[in-house]
């Protein structure tokens, strides 16, 4: 499983405590753990006529594929916080992918992660800094992704990224991540996973009444955006369907393994420019997706405490177009890994 998405930012703690309590916490499957194992499997398969770069990525993992490390940052959530101890504990929640990592080495891996990832960033709930490092909440009326906008911050996913590909490289890995090359790497076959969900990027932001606002568009927006019209990357947008609660973001993480080409991920245009930009290039990307593909098509009701109620004018075509970005989003993630890894290690 991906992140579990969380009330985060705000400006007090007991803010947060009241938001959290407000806000029914769900599993944000950011693909699921069958979604971050194909971008690793995607990644796996097409390094192998590359034999620098699958080298080096058995040096620094071992026996652990790419697609092993996929699912990694998600059970990294059952590593306690300081008042456990920074101690992990296998949970139903992210099950079976973790199982690889319980030995002793890899155990006490997690723990270390978590602990140095904790307190080392400007946020302030009670999760820990490495649990926002996954997503970007960019409003729907952006056309880009610029730090400094509402939702970005200089630890989020794309600086995530920024700060995998420099430790890779063997540099100083920039604040506020503190990472080893084994996490750099596992975190960047999530993280291409995660930056490649359309709902990782955009994000749609409603007043009480369900109607879209810019949170960028005066500093009263900004001020209230985490409190009052954040929907969280989809996570408060929930519908009823056979008489289960279902959530827009969840639904966008939930793919079908085993579906995802090879041949398909070679035909994505390799990303133009320096690697430091191309995180941002690919949130960009992300956010025209969940532009054109995530949110038309939807309606919104009023509030009703931390959540809105949605409709779908056609859900039966909604989610077909859903199926196919999501094919398409994860095998860009794959193919955009595999051009990360070739740079960072060339032939």
């Amino acid at each position: 499983m991906a992140h579990l998405r969380t009330i985060r930012r705000f400006a007090t703690a007991a803010a947060a405590a009241a938001a959290s309590l407000a806000l029914v916490a769900t599993p944000a499957l950011a693909w699921g753990p069958d979604g971050h194992r194909e971008v690793g499997s995607l990644g796996d398969r097409m390094i192998k006529k590359h034999p620098n770069a699958a080298k080096q990525v058995r040096a620094i993992m071992g026996d652990i594929k790419l697609a092993d490390a996929g699912p990694w940052a998600d059970c990294i959530r059952s590593v306690s916080g300081p008042d456990g101890g920074f101690k992990y504990t296998h949970s139903p929640i992210y099950g079976a992918p973790c199982v690889k990592f319980e030995t002793a080495e890899l155990t006490a891996q997690m723990e270390d992660y978590v602990k140095r990832n904790w307190s080392n960033c400007a946020y302030k709930g009670k999760d820990g800094c490495h649990t926002q490092y996954h997503f970007v909440d960019l409003a729907l009326q952006r056309s880009a992704y610029r730090l400094g906008e509402v939702g970005t911050y200089d630890y989020d996913v794309v600086h995530g990224i920024d700060a995998a590909i420099a430790t890779l490289r063997g540099e100083p890995t920039p604040a506020p991540f503190n990472f080893t090359k084994r996490d750099a790497l596992m975190m960047l076959v999530h993280f291409l996973g995660d930056i490649h969900q359309p709902l990782h990027v955009g994000s749609i932001y409603l007043d009480p009444d369900g109607h879209e606002v810019d949170p960028d568009s005066s500093q009263a927006e900004r001020d209230r955006a985490e409190k009052v019209t954040s929907t969280f990357g989809g996570n408060s947008l929930t519908w009823m369907e056979k008489d289960k609660q279902k959530n827009l973001h969840s639904t966008w993480d939930g793919v079908t393994p085993g579906d995802y080409s090879v041949a398909d991920a070679r035909k994505v245009a390799a990303t133009q420019g320096p690697d430091t930009a191309w995180a941002g290039d690919w949130a960009t990307d992300s956010l025209v997706q969940a532009q054109q593909h995530s949110f038309p098509g939807l309606s919104f009701g009023a509030r009703a405490g931390r959540s809105w109620p949605i409709s779908f004018t056609n859900k039966v075509r909604y989610q077909a177009d859903r199926k196919k970005i999501q094919r398409l989003q994860i095998e860009k993630a794959g193919a955009r890994l595999t051009q990360l890894l070739l740079d960072i290690w060339p032939d």
